[in-house]
């Protein structure tokens, strides 16, 4: 299932969450809020229902979201499920949102022409006796979780790892 993809745009960083007001106009704009750290991610509904997404990204607030920039290219994890309004499911990876959309499925993220990652790489740190989760992964390599994810598919696609089922979806070992 073809995913449909928005450009994220960056418009600025502002103190506060009021500061945003004027600064989305089209669908995939975001702002980012900061006050000694990054706190809130605000960003105009990708699906275009006009709504803004408010992103919570402090950790010493509740649960938080995590924010990747890596020369100026943006990501964002884990996915982000609306349970109102137009009910929009995206993620964020490399400037680009991608709609998952009604019984979509992150898993099913295409990769990107380019990866900073290699195989070679994952390999050397996957284990062969317990399943590992690819966001434990991209920690410990300091990578993006959504191209570990991806690049775990591809191990698992080349027969070279495999990935468990049920509960145990997303977590990966190595093969043999």
């Amino acid at each position: 299932m073809a995913m449909r993809t928005v450009p994220f745009r960056l418009r600025g960083v502002v103190a506060s969450r009021g500061d945003v007001r004027g600064m989305l106009t089209t669908p995939g704009d975001g702002v980012l809020v900061e006050r000694g750290r990054l706190r809130l991610l605000v960003i105009l509904c990708p699906s275009g229902c006009g709504e803004e997404v408010v992103i919570n990204l402090d950790r010493q607030a509740g649960p938080a979201w995590r924010w990747y920039s890596r020369s100026g290219v943006a990501t964002l994890f884990p996915s982000v499920w609306l349970d109102t309004g137009c009910e929009a499911h995206f993620i964020l990876w490399k400037n680009l949102i991608h709609l998952v959309g009604i019984g979509g499925d992150v898993y099913e993220l295409e990769e990107p022409e380019s990866l900073d990652l290699s195989t070679d790489q994952l390999l050397a740190i996957l284990s062969r006796s317990k399943f590992e989760g690819f966001e434990e992964l991209a920690d410990r390599l300091d990578a993006l979780p959504w191209e570990t994810l991806s690049l775990c598919r591809r191990l698992v696609r080349q027969g070279r790892a495999s990935e468990g089922a049920g509960l145990e979806r997303g977590r990966f070992r190595q093969s043999g």
